[in-house]
């Protein structure tokens, strides 16, 4: 600490740089969850997530705020502020952008001749739409994270860490079949992070070798498809029955099973972000 106060009020002060608390001891600034070396520009120990999809550096688990201090900053040790605050704004307005691109799509299907504006049209909406799910689904596991075990090793293990989540839904249960986790009346989850955050934990067992989008993604799936053909289940017309009594509960096991069209079908949504 230099200037006319440096060994007064400077000194005593121990919130300094961006806000953070001072070490005096270790000469180190303490972020809520890591010790930052403002010499080095990099934190003392790594990073909860191995990645935050930000390309290479995202891998570095010391790097400080994408390497650079100036411009941002990071309270909690996990996060830039400004990335965090970003999203935030993207989940309000991300509803209202899909519905004027849909929109746009269809009014373009219906009043535009060429069939190339009609495909432009929906190619633009799955971008944008895949831009929004992927940051948010950044954020959503870096919350997620420190908040579960890096481990389960124990089908009971799993089954007690998914009741925690679980227990907030009616008539929701989660068991071990012969061939992997199901989830009864899985429909009724249609919180994203819920449902992520049952899917890192079954992720982080041995009893699969899937990643967690990608369960995560057969997971919504499902619920996309319940909810499209439920209302018409009075109809009593056979398909719609078959595909309504499969998809009110997820089995997430289709590696073990072989089916292949769930197989692609899962990991194009995985591709764009629908988790």
């Amino acid at each position: 600490m230099t200037g006319t106060q440096g060994n007064t009020i400077g000194a005593i002060n121990p919130f300094r740089y961006r806000g953070y608390y001072w070490d005096e001891e270790s000469w180190l600034y303490y972020l809520n969850s890591r010790y930052y070396d403002a010499v080095t520009g990099r934190f003392l120990n790594a990073d909860n997530c191995v990645s935050t999809g930000g390309g290479v550096l995202g891998y570095n688990m010391f790097a400080y705020c994408y390497n650079n201090p100036v411009m941002l900053s990071d309270s909690a040790g996990n996060w830039p502020k400004w990335l965090e605050a970003a999203v935030k704004t993207v989940k309000k307005v991300a509803t209202n952008v899909v519905k004027k691109g849909v929109t746009f799509a269809i009014k373009s299907a219906v009043y535009s001749s060429p069939a190339a504006n009609v495909v432009r049209s929906i190619v633009n909406v799955v971008k944008i739409t895949s831009v929004i799910n992927k940051e948010i689904n950044m954020i959503n596991e870096a919350n997620i994270r420190p908040s579960i075990k890096p481990e389960y090793k124990t089908k009971e293990e799993v089954l007690e860490a998914v009741k925690t989540v679980t227990d907030k839904y009616d008539n929701v249960r989660a068991n071990f079949t012969d061939s992997g986790l199901r989830i009864t009346n899985s429909y009724k989850i249609n919180n994203r992070v819920d449902r992520q955050k049952i899917s890192m934990i079954y992720a982080n067992s041995p009893f699969t070798d899937r990643s967690y989008s990608n369960i995560s993604a057969e997971w919504l799936g499902h619920n996309i498809v319940y909810s499209c053909l439920e209302p018409f289940k009075d109809a009593h017309i056979g398909w719609i029955d078959s595909l309504v009594d499969r998809t009110v509960n997820v089995d997430l096991d289709y590696i073990r099973d072989s089916h292949d069209s769930i197989n692609v079908i899962t990991k194009v949504m995985e591709v764009y972000g629908w988790e």
